[in-house]
């Protein structure tokens, strides 16, 4: 088998360079819609593209799985066969791991209904498998399981009797860890589980809900009605920033599919109406959508704004930046896109963790006055960082500037 790790090695070369690689995956992640219109230029790109390159990159951004398939719809069969040739047993080895992370899902979903609890699957290999046929199309290395507020201690018990250890996280005042416990496995090579109480940092409303709308399903355990699961996704991405193509990519899918087509007029507007402390969050980020692959925003803001607010310009869709840089990035999108009310708050958050939070971000292993220093520099550091990002999102001025350059 080809190894993922030597496709890394030539993507660190390649990560800050070949625009036109960029421009062609970002087209290939793009709504049906969007590809069918720049087909010609989906193929003038492809004939200067070289497939290490794009495999490069594809790796990067955890698409390998991906754009082979993408690249034989647009007719462009030679590309795809010669990255295929490239990628060698790659493809198989994610197939298989993505079915064994999909069976571990299903399994824990099983044993929680079991003992009472309602969860749901997010994203992992069951997203895969529904957007692309192939549940070793998205890439994971743990599973991410929601689970009610109330439900979330009873949760951790029932995973940590398949072998699991308590999680480690730093609990917040209410004894509830910001956003989900992560519990590793005692030996062995299962992945981790993330159970989460709730799917963004800003939000206790939209999680109850989602798991209240969410019905058995044969493939899922439990499904959400697909305008919620749009939601859910444009929640996370902007949880993560705007960051990369992978999630914009979801999206565009999902949006594309028999599901979100069918939906009457209004459902969308229904999911935003039952959360509207979330409307900007959501706003922000089905614009960000829009301008980087294509999937329509209408239906999640019911006014345009001209130009795009700042945060829809900040989406680093390259990852060009390396991890401190991109979490730097994402720490800003989430200030950005918090509610009014909760703005402040998330801005003293991001830029001054606890000693306890410091401890997860440089390690266990680091001794109090080391991690005291980098909480000194933490604030600072982050505000330098900061900075590329405004002066990317000062350059894209309007959405209709961005898509017209094509590159933004």
């Amino acid at each position: 088998m080809r190894s993922p790790a030597l496709l890394l090695t030539r993507e660190r070369r390649a990560v800050s360079g070949d625009e036109p690689a960029h421009r062609l995956l970002r087209l290939l992640c793009s709504t049906q819609e969007r590809r069918a219109a720049r087909a010609e230029e989906a193929g003038r790109l492809a004939a200067v593209v070289d497939a290490p390159t794009l495999a490069a990159l594809a790796a990067r951004q955890r698409l390998l799985g991906i754009v082979p398939g993408r690249l034989r719809e647009a007719g462009l069969g030679a590309p795809a066969a010669e990255l295929e040739a490239l990628l060698g047993d790659v493809p198989r080895h994610e197939r298989a791991e993505g079915g064994r992370l999909q069976l571990i899902t299903l399994g824990l979903l099983l044993e929680l209904e079991r003992h009472g609890i309602a969860a749901l699957a997010l994203k992992g290999p069951l997203l895969g498998e529904a957007l692309y046929g192939d549940a070793g199309a998205r890439p994971s290395s743990d599973v991410d399981l929601l689970v009610g507020r109330d439900d979330l201690a009873r949760a951790v018990d029932v995973v940590r009797a398949h072998a699991y250890r308590a999680p480690e996280d730093p609990p917040g005042p209410d004894g509830l860890p910001p956003l989900h416990w992560c519990l590793r496995p005692a030996a062995g090579s299962a992945p981790n589980v993330e159970l989460h109480w709730r799917v963004h940092w800003h939000e206790t409303t939209f999680s109850p809900q989602l798991l209240a709308h969410a019905l058995p399903d044969p493939a899922w355990g439990r499904r959400a009605p697909v305008q919620w699961e749009l939601a859910t996704l444009l929640l996370i991405y902007a949880r993560d920033g705007f960051a990369g193509l992978r999630m914009a990519c979801d999206l565009a899918t999902l949006a594309d599919s028999d599901r979100a087509r069918a939906l009457p007029d209004g459902a969308i507007a229904s999911v935003v109406d039952r959360v509207p402390e979330l409307a900007g969050t959501l706003a922000a980020a089905a614009l960000t959508a829009e301008r980087i692959v294509g999937m329509p925003a209408a239906p999640w803001t019911r006014r345009r704004p001209r130009p795009a607010p700042l945060v829809t310009r900040l989406a680093d869709w390259r990852l060009l930046g390396d991890t401190v840089q991109l979490h730097a990035e994402q720490r800003l999108v989430d200030v950005l896109v918090a509610p009014r009310h909760q703005r402040g708050a998330a801005l003293r958050h991001q830029l001054f963790p606890s000693l306890e939070e410091l401890r997860w971000m440089i390690g266990d292993a680091a001794p109090g006055p080391i991690r005291r220093r980098h909480q000194l520099a933490h604030a600072p550091s982050t505000l330098l960082r900061w900075m590329a990002p405004l002066r990317r999102g000062a350059r894209v001025s309007t959405p209709r500037a961005s898509r017209s350059a094509g590159s933004s």
